[in-house]
């Protein structure tokens, strides 16, 4: 009996744990995608470091809405325009309307690809 009850423990441990390896991956991409964002952003318009983190956070904020939604209901595109109209607002607060203007061209010109 002690050993089955040892032997269940260590399941629920580890099944624990992997729900905790799977949250950790999917926060990673998040930070990934955000980076890369932040980097591109950067880049093209030279902002400085407050603003920096200003476009980190909104795009880490927008890939959170982003996945909860598709989690919820996968099959959910108007929500998505919502979702962006919020990041540019919040982006609007470090980028002119001009920068604004090229980002939105910037993002239609790239197709939009999962990994």
């Amino acid at each position: 009996m002690k050993k089955f009850i040892a032997v269940l423990a260590f399941f629920t441990v580890t099944l624990l744990s992997t729900d905790a390896a799977f949250a950790q991956e999917a926060r990673q991409n998040f930070q990934a995608i955000a980076k890369h964002k932040t980097h591109e952003i950067t880049k093209q318009f030279k902002v400085d470091g407050k603003s920096q983190r200003v476009i980190y956070n909104a795009y880490m904020l927008r890939e959170r809405k982003l996945a909860a939604m598709l989690r919820n209901n996968p099959n959910t595109a108007a929500d998505t325009k919502a979702i962006d109209t919020e990041l540019y607002s919040k982006l609007k607060t470090v980028l002119t309307e001009e920068q604004i203007k090229k980002l939105k061209q910037m993002d239609i010109e790239k197709p939009k690809t999962k990994k």
